[in-house]
């Protein structure tokens, strides 16, 4: 077919003078190929040259897309080859061969339909396609249905190969930091790179931050796989979460364990799959980052900041929205009401709690892991399995075995986190404490606790919070930035070690009085929730709501500027009448409430309830002549 003189080109349309036709040239993988089927992108410009000279066209651009599979309908460079032709900048688009141009039935005619929508040509120089005939159009339909087919028996093939590698333990992909490919194809340890990479996930298993680890992996003179030394927080997510380390090699759903030695010990790794945190330049509150929602687990942020000035501290809130739509009930707590319960539950109950270190709960989790590994691998192994169950069934008994280990692993990570925070036991903690700034109370809580979780409601937060100490915590918590695909309740039940937040021991009076005198001196103004906090005493200033209420120590101390009382609350309210109803038959006088500076006591008193209330809930008798409800 000519294209010097006029002539019928596509159908019948005619084109006057030289054609315009552009080149395209693709290859599926350029790296490492070879053979007879192989046709390099320099050959495939060869031949449409020679045709498009050979025939008296004018060849136009020549669009070239390598590393591109002929399987992917919308190629960048075909799109625009093909939108040249629609807008009649070109006559028509000429390829080596017809599977360069596509090998998709549906997708190959579509395309070329449109080409004769525009009125323009399409040219396949090895096959020798003309489709301006109902017979070159045939040709066409079956030729792109055969490289369809061989598409399709290459992904088969591939699948098949792929799949026989990884059984044999073989890693598929680039060999990750730390390892390096042998002969034979599987993995082993590449020093000293398997020692930094061992040291990261025992740093994070301890609950490292994420800008330490950063900077352990920027110092030890590692690349990233890309050939970069600066590794930055996407890669250290990819690192942690590589299975790859645990000995395991990975492809379409199939799994092989034992394949190369492990970096890392399942224990160690699953402990490490724990939301990461980075740490901020700005003054953190005291529980920020630490309190989670119990409706929907995501992290509680502070508002009004313990920084701010007056009586009031920071409230937690939950976001209240999550990337999987709106938490159905948000908690709230104000940090008056848990910052000292939970900094008398770190001065008291971890000092002078035992070390786990060599327990008999760790030894028992270590071999309950072992027992879920072998139960694993004897039912991967057993050919009778494969054979006589179908393959829906084994790969569901396989699934249920792998996430037995799965479950052995977390228990064995919460054992071994147990031992360590035993080891981090500090006796002298409670004397080091009112020195420490608030952001090193924050780190101190950090190394002993993964989260508290607080679940809705009005009650008291003593009875809707629990505390998860550290290796407690479930690993797939959310984390900001990432998505949680559905929105799912704290399950206290579903989380052993989980336990409540309980309300410290209370002191008596007597000790009360004789640490605020030592901490405030001489004197004689009673100090805001805040300077309790910045001062190390928030449990200090939970003793004193306890018992009695602010208003009644700052009368019984003689200092003056009493801040008003935060909140009241039936349990704010029974605290405050508890010591001014000590020995009394009698409910007592305003008078008597005015003296003893309680007078904002008694108003709360009539707002919830009245007097009649309490005073027979405490089988107080009223005074004769005195108003039941004031």
């Amino acid at each position: 077919m000519g294209f010097g003189l006029p002539e019928v080109v596509s159908g019948d349309v005619f084109i006057l003078g030289p054609v315009l036709l552009d080149g395209y040239v693709r290859v599926s993988q350029v790296a490492g190929r070879g053979g007879e089927s192989f046709i390099s992108p320099s050959v495939q410009r060869e031949q449409i040259e020679g045709w498009v000279a050979a025939n008296g066209a004018t060849l136009g651009l020549v669009f070239e897309e390598l590393d591109e599979s002929g399987g992917r309908r919308d190629r960048p460079k075909l799109m625009e080859a093909l939108g040249r032709a629609e807008q009649g900048l070109s006559q028509g688009i000429v390829v080596a061969k017809l599977d360069r141009f596509g090998r998709s039935l549906v997708d190959g005619l579509a395309n070329i339909e449109r080409l004769s929508g525009a009125g323009a040509t399409f040219v396949s120089v090895q096959d020798g396609l003309d489709i301006s005939t109902p017979t070159g159009k045939l040709v066409t339909r079956i030729m792109l249905s055969m490289a369809e087919w061989e598409l399709d028996r290459i992904r088969e093939n591939w699948a098949i190969a792929r799949s026989r590698a990884v059984a044999r333990g073989v890693h598929p992909g680039v060999a990750p930091i730390g390892y390096r490919r042998r002969k034979d194809g599987r993995l082993a340890k590449e020093e000293p790179a398997a020692s930094v990479i061992g040291e990261v996930f025992r740093r994070r298993a301890e609950g490292e931050t994420l800008k330490a680890l950063l900077d352990l992996l920027n110092h030890s003179g590692l690349k990233t796989k890309r050939g970069s030394e600066v590794f930055v927080e996407s890669s250290l997510r990819g690192m942690l979460s590589n299975r790859v380390y645990l000995g395991e090699v990975h492809a379409a759903g199939q799994v092989t364990t034992g394949a190369h030695d492990a970096i890392v010990d399942r224990a160690t790794w699953q402990s490490a799959q724990r939301p990461l945190r980075f740490e901020s330049n700005r003054r953190t509150s005291l529980l920020g980052g630490l309190l989670r929602c119990g409706s929907c687990r995501m992290k509680m942020s502070v508002e009004s900041g313990v920084f701010r000035h007056g009586s009031r501290g920071g409230v937690y809130r939950c976001p209240g929205r999550t990337s999987a739509g709106p938490c159905p009930s948000p908690a709230r707590v104000r940090g008056e009401e848990i910052e000292g319960i939970v900094e008398a539950m770190i001065l008291t109950s971890f000092p002078r709690g035992r070390s786990y270190a060599g327990s008999s709960v760790t030894a028992a989790a270590r071999s309950a892991l072992v027992r879920a590994e072998r139960a694993l691998e004897r039912y991967r192994d057993d050919s009778g399995a494969v054979t006589t169950l179908t393959p829906e069934n084994f790969a569901g008994g396989l699934a249920r075995r792998q996430a037995d280990v799965e479950r052995a692993a977390v228990r064995l990570g919460a054992a071994q986190a147990k031992d360590r925070a035993g080891d981090l036991v500090d006796p002298e903690l409670a004397d080091a404490w009112p020195e420490l700034s608030i952001a090193e109370r924050r780190a101190r809580i950090d190394t002993l606790l993964d989260a508290i979780v607080v679940l809705p409601g009005k009650e008291p937060v003593v009875e809707r919070a629990f505390v998860l100490p550290r290796g407690v915590g479930p690993v797939d918590f959310p984390r900001r930035g990432s998505p949680i695909g559905s929105v799912r309740p704290f399950e206290p039940r579903a989380c052993p070690g989980a336990r409540r937040l309980r309300r410290p021991r209370r002191l008596v009076p007597r000790r009360i009085e004789d640490e605020l005198r030592a901490w405030r001196g001489a004197e004689d103004r009673w100090p805001t929730y805040v300077e309790f906090l910045l001062a190390g005493r928030a449990h200090l200033h939970h003793q004193v709501v306890a018992f009695g209420g602010v208003s009644y120590w700052a009368h019984r101390l003689g200092w003056g500027d009493v801040p008003r009382m935060t909140a009241w609350n039936e349990e704010t309210i029974e605290a405050g009448l508890r010591p001014l109803l000590a020995g009394r038959a009698v409910w007592p006088s305003a008078v008597e409430f005015e003296s003893a500076g309680l007078g904002g006591l008694r108003r709360a008193v009539i707002r919830h309830g009245g007097i009649a209330h309490w005073a027979g809930s405490r089988g107080l008798a009223m005074r004769p002549g005195a108003t039941p409800g004031r």
